[in-house]
């Protein structure tokens, strides 16, 4: 594998950051090749290919297989990859809850009115077009009253196009009673929610493909009218 290629993996793993100690298992003191071969693993791949991606002979892999035994613990290949994809995402969740914390402290803190925010506050639309994360805002009736670039992006929509379009147009059919129920049951009592932990959160784009994400769920009561601020990040392998 050349130095190109292995910044091009390096870049897609999530800018490389290691996991926390306080997951389910740390890969901190695995070494570059024994996380390479955990990752590809993760994405799906063989043995056999992963030692044809990496240049090395397939007995070798075997041989990493083995050392990462040694320090995440006996487990098989398909409990070593299950609990590596579930530790990266709960990674991201940690880092999701930290980004909307963030978020709606800077709203919270700088917005009189939410009907002056949707209007085109200058201080809203600055924050919102930084986050990497989709955001969509909807009133009770699940009526989408905002939406992001990167909201529009990951769910294959144009500019403004979400635009007072019914929250369901972006649920799976095979989860739109599952979903109409939840909805009902927040806004009956409002709080801090999340979704996805355990990667049984599907969404839909415009085209129908259906793919799993991670949702992070806020309200907020302006002039007396709650609103829903729902951030959604789309959940890689």
């Amino acid at each position: 594998m050349t130095r190109k290629d292995m910044a091009k993996m390096n870049e897609s793993q999530d800018q490389n950051l290691p996991l926390s100690s306080s997951l389910e298992f740390s890969t901190d003191h695995l070494s570059d090749r024994e996380l390479q071969v955990l990752l590809l693993a993760a994405k799906g791949q063989t043995d056999h290919s992963i030692a044809n991606v990496l240049g090395i002979g397939f007995p070798t892999v075997g041989t990493y297989w083995s050392r990462i035994r040694v320090k995440l613990g006996p487990y098989n290949r398909t409990e070593l990859v299950a609990k590596f994809i579930r530790a990266r995402a709960n990674q991201t969740l940690d880092l999701l809850r930290a980004e909307n914390a963030s978020l709606l402290a800077q709203l919270e803190a700088n917005a009189r009115s939410f009907k002056a925010i949707l209007n085109g506050h200058v201080f809203f639309e600055s924050v919102l077009k930084s986050v990497p994360d989709g955001i969509l805002v909807m009133d009770q009736e699940g009526i989408i009253h905002y939406s992001n670039v990167a909201a529009e992006e990951v769910f294959g929509y144009g500019q403004q196009e979400l635009s007072l379009k019914h929250i369901q147009i972006l649920v799976p059919d095979s989860l739109q009673h599952e979903h109409a129920t939840h909805k009902k049951n927040f806004m009956a009592n409002p709080s801090h929610r999340r979704l996805g932990e355990h990667f049984g959160t599907s969404a839909k784009m415009k085209d129908g493909t259906e793919f799993p994400v991670l949702i992070t769920l806020n309200s907020t009561t302006i002039e007396e009218e709650i609103f829903v601020i729902c951030i959604v990040r789309r959940l890689e392998p």
